[in-house]
């Protein structure tokens, strides 16, 4: 009889420590990633600027054309939900592109071309941008953020933003000092 209890806790034990095991390489090896967040450009796509001069009032419409990038370094895929770009005036939102819910496989990529049009009715609701207008730039700022998950032993959620800071030379019709800000979150 105590042949077969030692026999049965030998047994228990090599379990628990190949559990343990299993795990550890699982969580070491396969420890979830941080996607990677790129925006490659900012462009103009289309602008047309002029100053009303009787009423000294700026007239704007301006679309831009933003390219992102999402690499899943992850060896299972990062599945994201239903989210937006948002185009930022003064911190502002003066314009927003919607973004379908998708997939992005283990260990590859998604680029996201994106086109941004500025809401006229919203930004020339804001009082500096006769200011802006009059020097010539506007400070605008592409905002994206992502949510999803990525499954490898467990189910994990993951945020992956985005915020660049730019200005539009008006004149030269140009994005210009264009600097950006990566963060995610497991």
């Amino acid at each position: 009889m105590v042949k077969k209890t030692s026999i049965c806790l030998y047994i228990s034990a090599a379990a628990v420590t190949l559990a343990v095991i299993v795990l550890t390489i699982g969580f070491t090896i396969l420890k979830p990633k941080n996607p990677i967040t790129t925006v490659d450009s900012i462009s103009i796509s289309d602008l047309h600027f002029k100053i009303n001069l009787p009423k000294l009032r700026p007239q704007i419409n301006l679309t831009l054309d933003a390219n992102v990038t999402v690499k899943n370094p992850n060896l299972a895929g990062f599945k994201y939900d239903k989210t937006s770009a948002v185009l930022r005036y003064r911190g502002n939102d003066v314009g927003e592109i919607l973004i379908p819910a998708g997939n992005i496989p283990g260990s590859r990529a998604r680029r996201f071309d994106l086109r941004l049009a500025l809401m006229a009715d919203r930004i020339l609701a804001i009082s500096d941008l006769s200011s802006d207008a009059v020097s010539g730039t506007l400070p605008l700022q592409v905002y994206l953020s992502i949510l999803g998950k990525v499954r490898l032993l467990v189910s994990v959620r993951v945020i992956a933003a985005a915020a660049c800071d730019f200005e539009v030379h008006l004149i030269r019709r140009s994005v210009v000092n264009q600097t950006c800000r990566y963060k995610t979150k497991l």
